[in-house]
């Protein structure tokens, strides 16, 4: 994982609530999420799993990208 990613589980209640307040205060600040895969994963081996894998992230993330956007309006 990069450097100053950190899993949504190490956040306590308080310091996810504090990050989101500063997603939604601050015009510079980014509140990424997504998925991690270490370079000898099995599935990034295979082309076929790690196409899959992308796909269903995409689809998971997808509705929640769409409610920030609508929640930006």
């Amino acid at each position: 994982m990069k450097k100053d990613a950190k899993r949504l589980n190490d956040y306590s209640e308080e310091e996810l609530k504090q990050a989101l307040i500063r997603f939604r205060d601050v015009k510079k600040a980014e509140f990424l999420v997504g998925k991690h895969l270490k370079p000898d994963d099995k599935v990034v081996k295979d082309k076929d799993k790690l196409l899959g894998y992308v796909k269903n992230t995409y689809e998971e993330l997808l509705p929640l990208y769409k409610a920030a956007m609508s929640a930006n309006q």
